[in-house]
């Protein structure tokens, strides 16, 4: 759990942050480690981009939907490390360099 003033890490049930003394809400957790890291239209801190773009920015809300498809290829696949051909991973050599796949 983050402080929203101040954005440091509370123990789960603190009610005041002891670092800017605001008053925290309480909400249902559903268990994830990642429920305080990105909320829709809530702001996060960009750095290491530059100073152009560095500050703060929204997050937009975004709604996925994955529907099952029969043409989807369902085995697993392996990268050549040479010529970067996507193979199957039962593949020894690869398709396009027949270097050894690893």
């Amino acid at each position: 759990m983050r402080c929203p003033k101040c954005n440091r890490t509370l123990k789960q049930g603190t009610m005041v942050c002891p670092y800017c003394n605001s008053s925290q809400t309480v909400t249902a957790s559903d268990g994830s480690r990642y429920e305080d890291v990105l909320k829709p239209r809530s702001r996060i801190s960009i750095k290491g981009v530059g100073s152009r773009m560095s500050g703060q920015s929204k997050v937009p809300a975004v709604r996925h939907k994955i529907t099952s498809s029969s043409e989807s290829d369902s085995s697993e696949k392996i990268r050549c490390m040479k010529c970067n051909t996507v193979n199957d991973k039962s593949d020894r050599f690869c398709k396009k360099c027949r270097t050894r796949l690893a």
